[in-house]
């Protein structure tokens, strides 16, 4: 239990009565703060703006400008399974997105703080992200200040709602932030930048990937009409509705959602050579991490125990776990091939989405929950991502699941996905410029969290020195 003094005044000053704003953590940050051997002002001092958009009606499609929410903006790939339209959508532009803003969640999930990229851009955002509009500071440098632990405290400080946490544009306004030297600004800025550009480059990279191998099998992109799912269908859809015979059904599953006639007819769009999934694994067979105790620890010590929720964020923070009992044998190596493979049937869901082990995930420990795959030497791993997270490979798992409130994708299944031949030459192909990509990530990865650690560095050097005058 948490217990402190705090005086009258302060109280009436802030208008808050509430016991975990006035022992946050995010009170001593500002302390250390205004110790700065810099010039202080105000967040709203070195913006134009900071807002975000009020509620209002939407008219999901299946197609059009994708539409973000607070979750969704820091993920590897922006898609959320929701599309709006400009002819649907009134006063669409105050969704829109500049590349260089700084995004906070401020509805239910508090403080996250992402980069705006050119894939931002792209999209459209909800109300539960405030735009923070850089235009007296580098755009980097305000970014990483926010994003860094320092800031994450100042943020969280002035949350509200008893049951959805919310933060106003307003409290964000108010933060103080120290004016760093120009050249310290730029040094910053630059690492943000180049990690952007590189991710950036690293998505556009997979999409071409895709759309070569696409090129060499001629498959064309899937429509709506190619594959069964649940939620908002577009006007007109047909009903899916077809007949099987007794020996088409076995005793794996009767479930008519996996004896999908939509999907039989995309299983024979494929027209070049094929093979099942389980010919091209190691042992014939996928593999799990298995279960073990979750003792968690402080940050930075034991070990990161990463899962579904966190694996798919562009810059991933998962929760640190005593070593005790966990079999450290079971570390992702570089090259696996990750299913998520638990979750709801929502279009948004990472449910049955797939991840490639590059050099991020390399020696880290994922959940029991991931479907984990190691190719044989004939069969590159790059390629065999490529296909799997396609439209095609994707469906082809989404196909395979069972349950009601979670679903799973049934294994004997699983293996008997067909992935496409290609000649070597062309497999080896797409594997080298996928993996690329995802070495580009990492590196994005490594530059940001420079940054943000040369932030942290900064402010703790002079909180130190602080401490040492007085």
């Amino acid at each position: 239990m948490k217990t402190g003094v705090v005086s009258h005044g302060f109280i009436v000053s802030q208008m808050r009565l509430d016991g975990n704003f006035h022992l946050s953590d995010g009170l001593i940050v500002r302390k250390i703060v205004k110790k700065a051997p810099y010039q202080i002002k105000n967040i709203e001092d070195v913006c134009s703006d900071i807002y975000c958009p009020g509620i209002f009606r939407r008219n999901y499609l299946k197609t059009g400008v994708p539409f973000l929410g607070g979750g969704d903006i820091q993920k590897q790939i922006l898609d959320s399974g929701k599309y709006l339209r400009e002819s649907t959508t009134p006063n669409y532009e105050i969704l829109q997105i500049k590349k260089g803003w700084s995004l906070v969640t401020c509805g239910g999930t508090i403080g996250d703080t992402v980069f705006a990229t050119n894939l931002h851009a792209k999209c459209w955002v909800s109300q539960h992200v405030m735009r923070v509009i850089p235009q007296n500071i580098k755009e980097g440098m305000l970014y990483a200040y926010l994003a860094s632990k320092y800031g994450k405290l100042l943020l969280t400080t002035n949350t509200y709602g008893s049951v959805i946490p919310t933060l106003n544009a307003d409290s964000i306004g108010k933060l103080p932030i120290p004016i760093f030297p120009d050249s310290f600004q730029k040094e910053i800025d630059d690492l943000i930048q180049q990690s952007a550009a590189l991710r950036e480059t690293a998505s556009n990279e997979i999409e071409e990937a895709v759309k070569l191998l696409k090129t060499y099998t001629k498959l064309t992109d899937l429509t709506e009409e190619d594959y069964d799912y649940y939620g908002p269908h577009s006007y007109g859809r047909s009903t899916s509705c077809f007949v099987r015979k007794r020996k088409d059904i076995d005793s794996t599953t009767i479930n008519a959602f996996n004896h999908s006639e939509r999907i039989r007819n995309t299983k024979n769009k494929i027209k070049c050579a094929t093979a099942p999934l389980k010919n091209l694994l190691i042992n014939n067979d996928t593999f799990s991490t298995g279960s073990f105790p979750r003792i968690e620890v402080r940050e930075g010590h034991g070990i990161m125990l990463i899962n579904q929720s966190d694996i798919f964020d562009a810059r991933f923070n998962g929760k640190y776990i005593s070593k005790r009992n966990v079999n450290l044998n079971n570390l992702v190596e570089y090259g696996e091939v990750l299913i998520a493979g638990v979750g709801t049937l929502g279009e948004g869901e990472t449910f049955c989405r797939t991840i490639f082990a590059n050099e991020d995930l390399t020696g880290q420990l994922v959940s029991g929950e991931f479907i984990r795959m190691k190719t044989t030497e004939e069969m590159p791993s790059g390629y065999l991502y490529t296909w799997l997270s396609s439209d095609y490979g994707f469906r082809l798992i989404r196909n395979l699941q069972t349950g009601t409130k979670l679903c799973r994708p049934i294994p004997r299944l699983v293996l008997e996905i067909p992935v496409p031949i290609l000649e070597k030459e062309q497999m080896v192909e797409i594997d080298k410029q996928v993996k690329e990509a995802h070495t580009k990530k990492y590196r994005a990865n490594c530059l940001e969290r420079k940054a943000i650690l040369m932030v942290e560095q900064e402010i703790e050097k002079w909180n130190k020195q602080n401490k040492i005058e007085d």
